[in-house]
């Protein structure tokens, strides 16, 4: 694709769910720098990042690097449900991140087994966010 046909592009989403979602993270990564080394191309409205339920899937380097680098090339957003025990797992051991502004998909008829979750959730933003 040459630098006209990137620049007609209007929307590009990348998703994933679980694993795929993870997966979906290093694919827009890739796709940020090929656009910002190949085509000089910085829209975050014009590239966007969807996952469904990941799991943490940055270490530091890679998140700052996304977080920091790549913020004026893309959007992200993780949709996470709290009945999906995937997003709640955190090894920290390795000091895995969670990328993309985390959207929790609450439901007030579904009660939290707080015993089994509770040592799970370490990510103090991602427990702030909670919709109610």
């Amino acid at each position: 694709m040459d630098e006209a046909g990137i620049l007609q592009i209007s929307k590009i989403y990348v998703t994933g769910h679980s694993l795929g979602g993870a997966l979906a993270n290093y694919c827009v990564v890739d796709l940020a720098i090929l656009f910002l080394a190949k085509y000089s191309f910085t829209n975050r409205n014009v590239l966007k990042m969807i996952n469904f339920g990941a799991p943490y899937s940055a270490n530091g380097a890679f998140y700052d690097f996304f977080t920091n680098t790549l913020a004026n090339s893309l959007t992200s957003v993780a949709v996470i449900s709290e009945k999906d025990p995937i997003p709640y797992v955190y090894l920290p051991t390795y000091s895995w991140m969670r990328l993309g502004m985390p959207y929790i998909v609450y439901d007030s008829n579904y009660a939290l087994p707080g015993s089994l979750y509770q040592h799970l959730v370490s990510d103090t933003d991602f427990v702030t966010l909670r919709i109610f």
